[in-house]
């Protein structure tokens, strides 16, 4: 799996196309419901660069859904009444989330955030967060 999403990381696709095919790639491994990739946008704004569901594909992303740690480099794993302070102000589809993950990421000269969220705690475990890294 590792070696597979290197080379994805390694051809010169657009975000989106790297994006979506390593989602195929990890998705077996982490067991997520839903993923987006975040990155600035006009007005330095977030938006979803690239998602598991496509109808929020370049949707605004609250810019106090994303915790400052992650915008200051940290990968972060949030739930509970953490996940839930942000929750109502996530897209429909995403804020019946228990559990999130964001990890910044930087392809290329580009630099994102992965944002995988789960509904049920159970399925998300600490070995997800060393497939990530």
């Amino acid at each position: 799996m590792l070696l597979e999403a290197l080379q994805v990381l390694i051809e010169p696709t657009a975000l989106q196309d790297k994006c979506a095919r390593l989602f195929e790639i990890i998705a077996p491994a982490v067991d997520f419901d839903q993923a987006v990739v975040l990155r600035r946008g006009l007005r330095a704004r977030m938006t979803v660069a690239a998602s598991s569901d496509a109808s929020l594909l370049g949707a605004e992303w609250p810019e106090q859904a994303t915790p400052k740690s992650v915008l200051a480099g940290e990968a972060r794993l949030m739930e509970g009444e953490d996940l839930a302070r942000i929750a109502d102000t996530l897209p429909a589809p995403l804020s019946s989330a228990q559990i999130a993950l964001f990890a910044p990421l930087s392809i290329g000269s580009e630099t994102a955030i992965l944002v995988l969220l789960c509904r049920d705690r159970g399925q998300f475990g600490g070995r997800h967060l060393s497939v990530m890294k």
